[in-house]
């Protein structure tokens, strides 16, 4: 009775007026919230929570490796120990077994039921060896190749390289039944990092201990795992690059290969010679506080960001902008770098240049502190001319602390196709001792401008740029209309069309582009039009 009598003709017009005003409300602060919403965690991602948390091994696990995928779903590869059991009491522990570990999840953080087995699978192989620094590469046919290091039965460290099918079982016309052993020299030798050319090669980064010290080198394999002898000395380049804990690289859209270690970042040419003509040279003020480890990349223009920690006990994390050849960008900050500092210790584990020509930086927070938690992830984003950019998270700045976990850190950073900012690492919980293997997904808010067919001030964005096989094309729309997106070369002539005069409302896409699998490297431009004009953006095709 009570409903109906709300609903009565003498108080509907109030109610109604209500509603409507309510609405109007909404719709008014809609554009507000949607924007204020970069750097918090994705609801629809994890139930709600924003991240996912995934048991693997005795230890728990820890993810290394951040995946995205072009139909939404992710695949991270981490680590975690086994128990292993000898003759004795059942169940007895003798000693710990290190194995990979892969998870695929849907694009609402769910294992995916399709991949291993119930989403989740480990490489271990029946070998009582242990695995170290796992991470990974996609190959455009979805087939996945792990890289790491392995301890073998003569007690030396191994590089290692796995090759798996795109449902995580290994691939064994790849290697010798599917994986690739490089014995550095007879010396210990660590794996860090994996890229993959255009033309399907694998170009791994590790480093070795020899009489002289601990230097960083690099190992290129054909797409059937053996040495490419075109590279270097059969396949090896070393480097005078030192060694002390990370040991990074990037593949450039000319062939070329920027290295970075300890002190110094070099760039190589296809073969693996040096590239002479490549020098950074750090102002006084940063060269002296610089730098203990180097993350780097590329942004769509060519220009290097660099992110670093202080060697003055770890206390700031740095960022560096530079042109493509390394020459400070005193653009950038009004000086070419920028320190941050959040805790006791705030350390960077990674770095990655949006499309937009903004700037994530992933750290690693230590407190130092007995109080919990003891550490702590943060994100930074930073606008293309260095400043922070207060629209993301809490003044610039999204920070992983929760009252449920103590000890948290992220490992790896990238964009999935919507343009979320992905984490991969792990967590532990205040009242438990394991390690878990965990992802998060961010919302963000790249500025992709909006396009406007009768004039002048169009914009979109194409990530990543340059473009391996896949790409998502966003833009925005101020009016409704027929849109065609097609793929032209430097002669002009139309190599894919992508949409045909397709109705699109007002509102911001992201259109998904999948490259014909003959098309040749080089320079391209992606053309969108609606009968009244064109706009258009050039594309690097790796």
């Amino acid at each position: 009775m009570k409903y109906n009598s709300i609903l009565s003709v003498g108080s509907r017009p109030i109610i109604l007026k209500r509603i409507l005003s309510a609405f109007l409300l909404l719709l008014f602060l809609q554009p507000h919230i949607s924007r204020a919403q970069a750097g918090i965690l994705d609801p629809s991602f994890g139930a709600g929570a924003g991240f996912v948390t995934t048991s693997f091994g005795f230890t728990g696990g820890s993810a290394h490796k951040v995946l995205p995928l072009p139909d939404g779903r992710v695949l991270a590869i981490g680590i975690s120990s086994l128990s292993t059991t000898s003759s004795g009491p059942p169940n007895y522990v003798r000693s710990y077994q290190d194995v990979f570990d892969i998870a695929r999840y849907n694009a609402n953080g769910s294992l995916d039921p399709s991949f291993g087995t119930n989403g989740k699978k480990q490489i271990a192989e029946g070998h009582t060896t242990d695995y170290y620094y796992p991470t990974a590469a996609l190959q455009p046919d979805g087939k996945i190749i792990l890289s790491g290091m392995f301890l073998n039965p003569d007690s030396n460290y191994d590089m290692l390289l796995v090759r798996l099918d795109s449902t995580g079982f290994i691939d064994y016309s790849f290697g010798d039944s599917g994986r690739v052993v490089s014995d550095y020299h007879h010396h210990h030798s660590w794996s860090s990092d994996i890229a993959l050319q255009p033309d399907g090669k694998v170009v791994q980064i590790g480093s070795t201990i020899t009489s002289h010290g601990s230097y960083v080198f690099l190992a290129r394999y054909q797409t059937d795992g053996r040495p490419d002898s075109t590279f270097g000395d059969n396949g090896i380049v070393d480097s005078t690059i030192k060694f002390n804990s990370d040991f990074y690289m990037h593949l450039l859209p000319s062939g070329k290969i920027l290295v970075a270690g300890q002190d110094s970042i070099i760039r190589l040419n296809q073969d693996g010679s040096l590239d002479r003509s490549f020098h950074i040279n750090y102002p006084p003020a940063l060269y002296h506080s610089l730098m203990a480890t180097f993350y780097i990349d590329v942004s769509a223009d060519g220009h290097i960001v660099i992110a670093g920690d202080s060697n003055l006990r770890f206390t700031k994390s740095i960022l560096v902008k530079t042109d493509s050849n390394g020459v400070i960008d005193t653009t950038f900050a009004n000086r070419g770098y920028t320190h941050y500092h959040l805790a006791k210790y705030c350390q960077p584990s990674g770095v990655f240049a949006m499309p937009d020509g903004s700037v994530l930086m992933l750290m690693y927070l230590n407190y130092n502190s007995y109080a919990l938690p003891t550490s702590s992830i943060a994100v930074v984003r930073y606008r293309p001319d260095g400043r922070i950019d207060s629209t993301f998270g809490t003044n610039g700045t999204f920070v992983f602390d929760t009252a449920q976990y103590k000890d948290q850190i992220a490992y790896s950073m990238a964009l999935d196709r919507d343009g979320k900012i992905l984490l991969a690492g792990r967590t532990q919980a205040i009242s438990g001792s394991q390690n878990e293997f965990t992802v998060w997904r961010l919302l963000n808010q790249l500025n992709t401008g909006v396009l406007d067919f009768n004039g002048d001030k169009n914009a979109m964005l194409v990530y990543p740029n340059p473009i391996s096989h896949e790409a998502t094309l966003t833009y925005s729309l101020n009016q409704s209309g027929n849109v065609s997106i097609s793929l032209y070369d430097m002669t002009g002539r139309e190599v894919k069309q992508i949409t045909d005069n397709e109705f699109k409302p007002v509102g911001t896409y992201h259109q998904h582009i999948t490259l014909p699998d003959q098309i040749a490297t080089g320079t391209y431009t992606l053309r969108i039009g609606n009968g009244s004009g064109t706009s258009s953006i050039r594309v690097t095709i790796m």
